[in-house]
């Protein structure tokens, strides 16, 4: 039937279509198809038999494209209904060879679009999920967003305007090729059940690979209208929250979605939009919020997310678990029953004598840590897998976690550093000397913007030397806070001498005229800081200077391993914002280092890894003789096995907690932190100031 389509009569050879159309691309773009095992379209062709003359029909769609004889085929519609009383959704099935092509023209258009979207979208973008998406809403309530426009759009992948649409893709890639591409897929028409076609005026066929991208694009716009004046929006598909920190502003705000949509010839959904609020109870995304806490609105049937607790809502002690269960995607068509929430740390998931742990009850960056020498890390199809000697000890969704802390002498296959590349896992090696020694890092090729502008401010004097003084202003006023709140306790010599020294070089600092004397600045503070540790400390805790790698006493190992485990966070935060943690204003450039990742955790280090090294050694949660000489000069001190678990829980617990007078635990404070930095670079706002406590 697809002779009744004309040809598009023109030759394509604009540079985006050029590339499209590769040898690299089209195969790229057929391993994906053949991937996904999709059916036949209008012309009855197989993945199966596409494959048996691969190269030729490659070849054959290549020269349509360059000669102007390519003729889009019509598409098959199908409806799936469902059972939860939501009206039935059409799927549209294109020919194979229209859905290599597609597949290409998206795979090139992806990184030239995707840096654009608004940063509240979650639906059909790499690196995002529903996960995130509850997680963003988490912390927008605990930041005073209370109101809330649940909002959904009427029939919107069947409304979409065609000259609407294409105007905005021609103005995101400049291309008429790309243009006139899409265009004919749209146009292409619908092939009914008695074999004749329909023509098409509107709308973008769902099942078709640009649509998810094509449709972003098109609500692009909406969700930079929507932000702003007390408003943030989260939108996933379209279905959206528009929420506002007061009730005066939800009128406002709902008059302004409907006059946005009517600008894009779309309008809300009058039975599935309403005006409500946390404390009134919605469900968005499968999740139940009320009030204070969210739990699966349907927890007895489906696939059901349970994220991780977060600090600002209330969990159901029913819905907390001591394994990845309780923050994980449960693909299973019944949830399993969870047990109540613990009151202890997480438990080991493997069997005893073995170090491999899953915290969960963090609300960003649950971790799994490696920590038995000789485990071995692989993959099973999209989870993780921990074994020792051939047994296998422990499999786990990869969806639970965020982040792998390798903290022994392990082995990490191929496979399991794939897994953790596609899902956005920061996996992070630290050597027996406490040190991070090699980190995964994602390419970030959505966030090419961003980076160049921070390459840009990196080698920029005068930015640097702003964004350093920030760090160090912010890092010697917690250092003295953390060691002022033990001086209260333990009477140390000169206490109060070493407090105004910090005073007065963070005064100093602030007035810095070069990088070279604020980094002299620093040096001399840190100098009295742990010179006041030292003198608080028990007799017998050897402590004589900070020696870091490799450390040659207890207090030193505490400090530098924990010093390890607060990098690796920052550089998995840096990591998912699309920062490049290598480039840095205050740390130089260095080899194997992320230097970024330091300079970002220099405020941290005393609240966080200190506060804690000094509470367990304070509390007697640990004692000298965990740790173990070694004659080998190289590696003077360990820590013994069980040392590093309760130094990692206490770390953890940490992470969770929420600084006095802030209403974010440290974790949000950190994310904070880089999503204020990624503005700054990009010029949104003039300032930076990291965590002060």
């Amino acid at each position: 039937m697809t002779d009744k389509i004309k040809p598009l009569a023109v030759k394509l050879c604009s540079p985006l279509v050029t590339v499209a159309i590769g040898d690299p691309a089209l195969v790229h773009a057929w391993e994906h198809v053949q991937k996904n095992n999709g059916r036949p379209g209008v012309d009855g062709i197989s993945v199966a038999h596409f494959a048996k003359k691969l190269f030729y029909h490659l070849g054959q769609l290549r020269l349509q494209v360059q000669t102007g004889s390519y003729v889009p085929g019509a598409r098959r519609e199908g409806i799936i209904s469902s059972d939860d009383g939501k009206p039935p959704r059409r799927y549209s099935v294109i020919n194979m060879r229209d859905r290599i092509l597609q597949t290409a023209v998206a795979d090139v258009l992806r990184p030239l679009i995707e840096p654009t979207f608004h940063e509240g979208s979650f639906a059909y973008r790499p690196g995002r999920s529903t996960r995130m998406a509850i997680a963003a809403i988490a912390d927008l309530h605990s930041d005073g967003y209370r109101w809330v426009i649940h909002a959904d759009i009427e029939d919107f992948f069947g409304a979409i305007d065609w000259p609407l649409m294409l105007g905005k893709l021609k103005e995101a890639c400049r291309d008429e090729g790309i243009v006139a591409l899409v265009s004919a897929w749209l146009q292409a028409p619908v092939q009914q059940a008695d074999k004749t076609l329909t023509p098409n005026e509107r709308g973008l066929p769902q099942g078709s690979p640009l649509s998810p991208l094509l449709s972003n694009l098109y609500l692009n716009e909406l969700d930079r209208r929507l932000e702003g004046q007390g408003r943030r929006i989260i939108r996933y598909a379209d279905d959206f929250l528009v929420l506002c920190r007061d009730q005066e502003g939800l009128e406002d705000a709902h008059a302004l979605t409907e006059n946005e949509l009517a600008q894009l010839k779309l309008r809300l959904n009058p039975d599935k939009t309403r005006l409500t609020s946390f404390d009134e109870g919605f469900v968005f995304l499968g999740m139940h919020f009320d009030g204070d806490s969210m739990t699966p609105h349907k927890p007895d049937t489906g696939t059901c997310l349970i994220p991780a607790p977060v600090a600002a809502f209330k969990v159901d002690a029913g819905r907390v678990a001591p394994t990845p269960h309780a923050s994980a995607i449960v693909s299973h068509r019944q949830a399993p029953a969870l047990p109540e929430a613990p009151q202890h740390p997480p438990e080991t998931l493997v069997p005893d004598g073995h170090e491999a742990e899953v915290v969960t009850d963090t609300p960003h960056l649950r971790t799994l840590y490696l920590l038995t020498p000789g485990l071995l890390l692989g993959r099973s199809n999209d989870r993780l897998t921990v074994s020792s000697k051939g047994i296998a000890l422990q499999d786990i969704p990869v969806q639970t976690i965020d982040q792998v802390m390798a903290l022994g002498s392990c082995t990490l296959t191929s496979p399991s550093l794939t897994l953790c590349a596609e899902q956005g896992v920061g996996l992070h090696i630290v050597d027996v000397r406490n040190k991070v020694v090699a980190s995964l890092a994602n390419a970030a090729a959505d966030a090419v913007s961003l980076r160049r502008c921070q390459y840009q401010a990196s080698f920029d004097a005068a930015i640097c030397l702003q964004l350093a003084k920030s760090i160090i202003n912010a890092k010697i006023n917690n250092s003295r806070h953390v060691i002022a709140r033990y001086l209260r306790h333990h009477l140390a010599t000169n206490g109060e001498e070493g407090l105004l020294q910090l005073n007065a070089l963070q005064k100093s600092a602030r007035h810095a005229a070069t990088l070279d004397e604020l980094r002299g600045y620093e040096g001399a503070s840190a100098r009295v800081y742990f010179s006041l540790m030292r003198k608080i400390l028990p007799v017998e805790w050897t402590f004589g200077a900070r020696i870091s790698h490799p450390p040659v006493d207890p207090v030193n190992a505490l400090l530098s391993y924990g010093y390890a485990v607060l990098y690796g966070n920052g550089a998995t935060l840096i990591q998912r914002r699309g920062l490049d943690p290598a480039f840095a204003f205050l740390h130089a450039l260095k080899e194997g280092h992320l230097a970024l990742a330091s300079d970002f955790i220099e405020p941290y280090r005393a609240p966080i890894v200190d506060a804690v090294v000094l509470s367990l050694i304070f509390r007697h949660r640990i004692r000298p003789d965990d740790f173990v000489s070694d004659e080998d000069e190289a590696l003077p001190c360990l820590m013994s096995t069980g040392t590093k678990r309760i130094l990692i829980h206490a770390l953890e617990e940490k992470f969770n907690s929420m600084p006095a007078n802030l209403h974010q635990d440290y974790r949000r404070l950190m994310a904070q932190d880089v999503a204020q930095l990624a503005r700054f670079l990009e010029g949104q706002v003039t300032v930076w100031e990291p965590l002060s406590l």
